[in-house]
């Protein structure tokens, strides 16, 4: 049995640019420049054993009631299973599962390479792609496994948040990821070292032609994150000196870059539906300056933006604009860098 305390991370403060309105001054509209300030992430508690692998618990009540989940041996060698929280979601598996395996192996005294991962069946490609990349095994079945497996309990799951960029600083992830980060694209194009990256389908920018147009005339490249392998993606947050990008699953690699290669700064575009800080902290952690930039206002969001007695969720991926006079000013700002945390 291995017991582990995961400590608080302070994040320090930094800029959140809002667009220009009259909530400033009523003749002469401007932005908003807040000064988010220093906030504690909380830890949790990490517990491993060995023991029976659990049967897995399907996502929703009927598929309980209907589905018995079938029986297999378990593979041989050591087995984790993550089918829980979602592991089909590309940031949900580069930033959570995987640091997670990781420290396992670390507490544990394994090679992730001699590790099988649990999966759900619906894994999609890109995510054994990843995997791939970083030599871990992954089993895509939603059987119920017979045998001895690695037993974890992390409290709360988000709890891994602090300390989550140490566990992917290890020698087996350093090694795998260098090697992709200095390989060169096979199309023998250059990935930029100024970067915006955009969204499909949700979250869209409503503007993204004005914001794109205005970008290229400061240096950046448009891209769209699901049109890069996931070796490139690697590759890209390696490579880029300054990204601005949309919040969004696109960001995870981050977590997995060099402290000799990774950008400066990040300026992150965020809609008022979906206010969140994980890749602030992030970026905290790895000593990478950050900005937010978040967008305008629709007057459906006034409302439920003040019922303090729940979160504020069902807009989380409309479409939005964003004020060029936000992001220049977040680009005219000196990036607020930090030490990298150990």
């Amino acid at each position: 049995m291995h017991a582990l305390t995961i400590a608080p991370f302070t994040v320090p403060e930094h800029w959140l640019i809002t667009p220009a309105s009259h909530f400033v001054d009523r003749f002469v509209p401007d932005c908003e420049q807040i000064l988010l300030p220093a906030k504690q992430v909380e830890g949790g508690t990490l517990t491993l054993s060995r023991g029976p692998l659990p049967a897995p618990v399907p996502a929703s009540r009927t598929a309980r009631l209907l589905k018995r989940a079938k029986s297999e041996p378990a593979p041989k060698g050591d087995v984790i299973d993550l089918r829980r929280d979602a592991p089909q979601n590309w940031a949900h598996f580069l930033n959570n599962h995987l640091p997670l395996t990781f420290k396992i192996c670390a507490l544990m005294e394994i090679d992730p390479a001699d590790v099988t991962l649990l999966v759900p069946p619906n894994t999609p490609a890109y995510i054994k792609a990843a995997a791939d990349l970083l030599g871990i095994t992954l089993l895509a079945s939603d059987a119920h496994f017979q045998g001895e497996g690695l037993l974890y309990d992390l409290t709360p799951w988000t709890g891994l948040r602090p300390e989550r960029h140490l566990w992917v600083d290890c020698n087996e992830v350093r090694n795998r990821t260098r090697t992709v980060a200095r390989n060169t694209r096979p199309d023998g194009i250059p990935l930029p070292q100024k970067a915006f990256l955009s969204r499909r389908d949700t979250r869209t920018l409503e503007n993204e032609t004005e914001v794109s147009d205005w970008l290229r005339t400061k240096g950046f490249v448009k891209l769209y994150v699901e049109d890069l392998s996931a070796a490139d993606q690697f590759r890209l947050f390696n490579t880029a000196h300054e990204i601005v990008a949309i919040h969004g699953a696109a960001l995870a690699s981050l977590l997995y870059t060099h402290a000799n290669t990774r950008p400066k700064r990040l300026i992150e575009l965020m809609p008022c539906g979906h206010m969140t800080d994980v890749y602030r902290v992030m970026a905290a952690q790895l000593g990478i300056g950050w900005t937010g930039v978040r967008g305008r206002i629709k007057p459906n969001y006034v409302t439920p933006a003040y019922d303090l007695s729940q979160p504020f969720l069902s807009q989380s991926l409309d479409s939005f604009s964003i004020d060029i006079a936000a992001l220049n000013r977040a680009l005219d700002l000196a990036p607020t860098l930090t030490d990298r945390a150990r």
